[in-house]
This record gives C-alpha cells, structure tokens and sequence, in this order.
C-alpha cells in the first residue's frame, strides 16, 4: 500500500504481513496483531492514531538462540540508509512487542549506537545480541575475559566506562535508555557463526 488509510487492520496470519517497501499506512483506530507479525521495511512508515491495540502473544525466550520473530507484533527493518518507522499519537495505548533491527556493517567494527527503546535492560539486550563478543586480553595466557564489546559514553565526565561485564549488568528495565549513547562491537564470525548485520533492540 502506498500512502493509504486504513480504518482498522487485524492481523491473523501465522506468516505476517509486511509492507512494501515505500509504504506509509495510516491506522486511524485498531491495529489489531493476533498472530504473525507486522513487518516495517526500511523506508515505509507504519502510523496509528486513537486508541490502536497491539496484542501480546508470547513471553520473550529465555535464551538468546531461541529468539525468533513469532514473539515480535511489530518490527522495524533497517538498511544501510534507512530504518522503518511507527509514528503514534499520545492518544495510543496497547500492549505488545515492538522490535528494531538496526543495521550494522556484518564486520569486525566498532559503531556508535543508542537504542530506540526505553524498556529493555541493558542485560537484556546483551542476551538477545549475541554478536556482540566477549573480549579477551591477548597479550597473556591463559587469554583473559576483559568484557563484552559494549560500553557506555559518560557526559558529564567525557568519557567511556569500561567494557560490561554480561552478569554485572542491569536488569532494571528501561536501563538501556533511549537515546544514550554506547559502543558496540560486531563480529563477522564468532564460533563458526555468521554475523547477521543487526543489532536488535526489544521493547
């Protein structure tokens, strides 16, 4: 759909639907997910308005290798150059799941990064990322764990903090803060696993 209205969308499809890719769809009343999920490419935008629904269907999986898109109503795509958008009024209420995938290169990188959601822990989101690595100091041996390849951007002293410890992080939620800036590194291949370019953020 292209620049279209519509009055209200369920959606009870196992496979989801997804926008096209330019798509800028307008929910003036319910949006409704009962199964599947609701797909934002890069560059379409999804905006609601009133009183939308989006229902909640399953917990988060306990472990990152288990997360899968079922448990997710809504996701935003990411590329290159552009991100998927949800825009809502402040009349919007609801529960559900939201998901961005962010796109980073699928390399050996460090990046800049501030996450779209304000509900996630920071020990959350390390579990659901795994590309982000544990760091060793090589220069000893045995190898020893310095952390993982985040850390986080001090402003009022100008500087990063060291690298998180994974089980001394945060499991308040909303501890990730959106908007705050961190450090993150990504893998191209960890474990004889394949980066896959994104970095998730889940709220």
């Amino acid at each position: 759909y292209l620049n279209d209205e519509i009055y209200n969308l369920t959606i009870d499809n196992v496979s989801g639907v997804a926008l096209s890719a330019t798509a800028s769809i307008y929910v003036p009343h319910d949006l409704t997910i009962t199964t599947g999920m609701l797909t934002v490419p890069p560059g379409a935008t999804l905006t609601v308005d009133n009183y939308t629904k989006l229902d909640y269907r399953a917990p988060l999986p306990a472990i990152y290798p288990l997360q899968v898109d079922y448990w997710s109503c809504l996701v935003l795509k990411s590329n290159s150059t552009s991100t998927g958008s949800f825009v809502h009024s402040d009349l919007f209420t609801g529960i559900g799941t939201v998901k961005v995938e962010r796109y980073m290169s699928n390399t050996n990188n460090w990046h800049l990064y501030s996450s779209p959601m304000k509900d996630q822990s920071v020990h959350d989101f390390l579990k659901y990322n795994p590309e982000i690595p544990d760091l060793y100091d090589i220069t000893v041996t045995p190898n020893v764990l310095i952390g993982l390849g985040m850390r986080e951007y001090y402003t009022a002293t100008d500087k990063w903090s060291p690298y998180f410890i994974y089980a001394n992080t945060s499991t308040t939620a909303g501890s990730i803060g959106k908007g705050k800036g961190f450090n993150i590194r990504t893998i191209k291949d960890y474990l004889g696993v394949a980066g896959t370019g994104t970095i998730d953020a889940t709220g």
